[in-house]
C-alpha cells in the first residue's frame, strides 16, 4: 500500500529560524482582501499621482514584510509537518480490510517514530527499500530481538529482545522459516497477507525507513462500512487499533476424513458409495476412484469449516442457514451438514438430475437439516423466501468472483458472509470483482483472504495451484432490487 503526502518546499525554513514572526487573527474578509490588495492590485497604484520616495518605499517595506510572513508560515507548515503531524492518502490493497483498496485518508504522527515508542501491531508509514522514493503503509509485526516463525499464512512472533548480538544479520532458523529480527530493523507486513510485499520479501527494515505512526483513519460517506451515511468527508470514523499476531499454534485446524467420528465417518462413506454407483449412469463427477474422491471431495469441502465457524460465531444468529449455490454433486453442502447438524444447509442447482441425487444422498446420509431447491440462482435470488434468507453463502463453481458475487450476495442477509473458494493467487479476481461488490452490497473493506489447508491442485499438473485460499465478503447493505440480473446475464455481461 502507498502512502501520497503533499510535498511543500522548505527554501524558507532559514527564515523562521532566524527571525521569529508574530500574527494577529484575521477575519476572511479582511485576509481575502489583504491577499487582493497585495497580489492583485496594479503596480500602477503605486506610482501614480505625487506619490513621495518615502511612500513607495513604505509600500514597499509593507510588500516585503508580508511576503515574508508569507514564506515564514510555509516554513512552520513544513516543520509541523514533518516532525509533528500530517495528513496522507494511503492506496492499495495490501492493507484491506484495515484499509479502503481504493484510498483511506490517515492521520499521522511522527513523535512515536522521534522517540523510539513504536510498538507491535501498530501500522506505520515507511520508505519503502526497494523504492526509496515510494512510501508505503504497513503494520509493525515485530522489534528487534523478536522471532518470527512463518506458518502457512500467520506468524508465530516470539518476543526475545536483547539476545540478539550486535551488528548481527538477520539469520533464519534451521527450517529456514524463523527469523531473528536484528538491533535497529523492524519487521512490516500487510494486513492482507495474499497481496502484499513486504518483510517476507525483502527481511527486516531499518527503523530510520519509518517516517510516522497511523493513529486514525478518515473516509468518506460513500465507504461502504461508513456508518452512520449522513459522516462528511473527512470524519474521523475509524481509529487504528494495535493488533497483536495470533499464535500459529492457536489457529484450529480443519478436520479430515480420518479424523472424523465414527458416525460421520458412517455417513460419508454412504454418500461415497451412492456417488460412484449413480456415477456409472450420470455424469456427477470426473472421479472414480474411492480414495481420490476422499481426498479431492471430502477433505477439500472439510478444509472450509475454519473459515464457516468464524463467519458463523460472527454472525451471531439464532437461526444459522447456509447456501451451496451451483452444489452440484453436494459438495461442499452435504459434507457441512453432515459435520455440523445444528446449521440448515440448503443445497441449489439448475439441474433435476443433480438434485435427485442430493436427495436421494441426504436421506440416504439420514440428514435432516438439508433442503435441495432446484432453480437457478438467478431466479432463486428474487424469490422473497431465500432472497437474503442465509447467514453464509457459498459456492465452490469455477466461475469469476465478480459472477459468483452477483449470484451470491443478493443471498445474503446483512451482516452475513459470502464465502468463495478459490486458487493460490485471487488477486487479480479480486481486483476485477470490488466495483461489483460494492453495488451488490458487499463492503471492500471487510474483504479476506484466507489461505485453507487442502491439497487439491486447481489446474491439473500446476504443482503452484496446490494451495487453496477463500475469499470472504461481508455483507453490508441490502442489495438493490434490480439484481440478479435475467438468466445468463451475469456471465455473458460481468459487472
Amino acid at each position: 500500500m502507498r502512502a501520497k503526502g503533499a510535498k511543500i518546499a522548505s527554501l524558507a525554513a532559514r527564515q523562521f529560524v532566524e527571525k521569529p514572526f508574530h500574527c494577529t487573527p484575521l477575519g476572511l474578509r479582511d485576509s481575502i482582501g489583504n491577499a487582493r490588495h497585495l497580489f492583485l492590485q496594479p503596480s500602477s497604484a503605486y506610482s501614480t499621482g505625487k506619490n513621495s520616495g518615502g511612500d513607495k518605499d513604505a509600500h514597499h517595506g509593507s510588500l516585503v514584510h508580508r511576503l515574508t510572513f508569507f514564506i515564514q508560515s510555509l516554513a512552520a507548515a513544513y516543520l509541523f509537518r514533518e516532525h509533528v503531524c500530517e495528513l496522507t492518502v494511503c492506496v492499495g490493497p495490501s492493507m484491506m480490510p484495515t484499509f479502503n483498496p481504493k484510498g483511506d485518508v490517515a492521520f499521522v504522527e511522527h513523535i512515536s517514530v522521534a522517540r523510539q515508542t513504536i510498538e507491535v501491531g501498530d501500522v506505520v508509514i515507511a520508505k519503502s527499500v526497494q523504492n526509496p522514493r515510494q512510501v508505503v503503509c504497513k503494520r509493525v509485526l515485530g522489534l528487534p530481538g523478536d522471532r518470527i516463525c512463518s506458518s502457512s499464512n500467520r506468524y508465530d512472533v516470539t518476543e526475545n529482545r536483547g539476545r540478539v548480538n550486535g551488528g548481527q544479520s538477520w539469520v533464519y532458523g534451521e527450517d529456514d522459516d524463523c527469523v531473528v529480527i536484528p538491533p535497529g530493523h523492524v519487521w512490516l507486513q500487510g494486513d492482507n497477507t495474499m497481496n502484499s510485499t513486504d518483510s517476507r520479501h525483502y527481511g527486516p527494515v531499518p527503523y530510520a525507513t519509518l517516517k510516522g505512526r497511523v493513529v486514525c483513519r478518515f473516509k468518506s460517506a460513500s465507504s461502504c462500512c461508513s456508518h452512520p451515511s449522513s459522516l462528511p468527508l473527512g470524519w474521523m470514523n475509524h481509529v487504528i487499533p494495535r493488533r497483536r499476531l495470533v499464535s500459529s499454534k492457536g489457529h484450529a485446524h480443519p478436520p479430515t476424513y480420518e479424523t472424523l467420528t465414527a458416525l460421520e465417518r458412517n455417513k460419508i462413506d454412504g454418500y461415497l458409495d451412492l456417488l460412484l454407483d449413480w456415477n456409472t449412469r450420470m455424469n456427477l463427477t470426473g472421479i472414480t476412484d474411492r480414495g481420490e474422491a476422499i481426498e479431492r471431495h471430502i477433505n477439500d469441502s472439510l478444509s472450509l469449516l475454519p473459515s464457516l465457524d468464524e463467519c458463523m460465531q460472527n454472525t451471531d444468529t439464532q437461526d444459522p442457514r447456509v447456501l451451496d449455490v451451483g452444489s452440484g454433486a453436494g459438495l461442499p453442502g452435504l459434507v457441512i451438514a453432515t459435520v455440523r447438524p445444528e446449521w440448515k444447509v440448503t443445497l441449489l442447482d439448475s439441474l433435476n438430475k443433480r438434485c435427485t441425487f442430493n436427495t436421494a444422498a441426504a436421506d440416504a446420509m439420514g440428514l435432516d437439516n438439508v433442503d435441495i431447491v432446484w432453480s437457478r440462482a438467478e431466479d432463486a435470488g428474487r424469490d422473497p423466501q431465500h432472497r437474503e434468507a442465509y447467514s453464509i453463502v457459498t459456492a465452490r463453481a469455477v466461475a469469476e468472483l465478480r459472477v459468483l458475487g452477483e449470484l451470491c450476495l443478493p443471498f445474503v442477509r446483512v451482516g452475513g458472509y459470502w464465502i468463495a473458494p478459490k486458487g493460490a493467487s485471487p488477486d487479480k479476481e479480486i481486483q476485477d470483482a470490488l466495483a461489483a461488490i460494492e453495488t451488490l452490497g458487499g463492503c471492500v473493506e471487510s474483504l479476506d483472504v484466507q489461505r485453507v489447508e487442502s491439497s487439491v491442485t486447481i489446474t491439473p499438473g500446476d504443482s503452484s495451484q496446490t494451495k487453496r485460499t477463500v475469499v470472504i465478503v461481508k455483507k453490508t447493505e441490502k442489495t438493490i432490487d434490480k439484481y440478479p440480473r435475467k438468466p445468463g446475464v451475469p456471465k455473458k455481461k460481468p459487472l
